[in-house]
């Protein structure tokens, strides 16, 4: 059978570390429960399309995701998801600074035509708000890529879109 979640075993050199468990767990209490549930559901082996890979800490999601499409190893749906990145990227490239606990995630988007493109980082933070209320953390969207929990930003949408890859990070 094959499984949705890939621990990144063995790394890319100068993208991503490997993931470890105990280290996951150990970076702070949020990742900790986490581990201990990734540990009875993760697989191993070929990625699909829609694999959600975890690595350890890593460039950028949004790099590790480009290598990933780029080798056709992921497909539009499938996502990578980091607990620490060096070299994130915000709005305009600005540094994009995470701090332990917090979840890094990129999303490989299907390529579309016309006004789609133009729309889709107000789309997505509308559907992640939409995901997030659902789960009871009632979030906001403002304009054009920020979630907001009570006046406080909580996330940042960046879309990308290089070498027929369209990436949401």
């Amino acid at each position: 059978m094959s499984r949705p979640f890939h621990l990144l075993a063995d790394g890319l050199p100068n993208l991503a570390q490997p993931l470890d468990l105990a280290a996951l767990a150990a970076l702070h209490p949020l990742w900790s429960a986490d581990a201990a549930a990734l540990a009875s559901i993760a697989g191993s082996g070929n990625l699909g399309p829609t694999a959600v890979v975890l690595c350890g800490e890593c460039a950028s999601t949004m790099d590790v995701a480009r290598h990933f499409a780029g080798q056709g190893a992921l497909g539009p749906w499938g996502s990578v998801i980091a607990p620490v990145q060096r070299a994130g990227r915000g709005q305009l490239r600005r540094a994009w600074l995470s701090r332990p606990g917090n979840l890094l995630a990129t999303l490989v988007c299907p390529l579309e035509s016309g006004l789609w493109n133009d729309l889709r980082p107000l789309v997505l933070g509308y559907l992640f708000a939409e995901a997030l209320s659902a789960l009871g953390q009632p979030v906001q969207v403002k304009w054009p890529n920020d979630l907001l929990r009570r006046e406080n930003k909580v996330a940042g949408i960046l879309v990308e879109e290089r070498s027929e890859c369209v990436l949401a990070g």
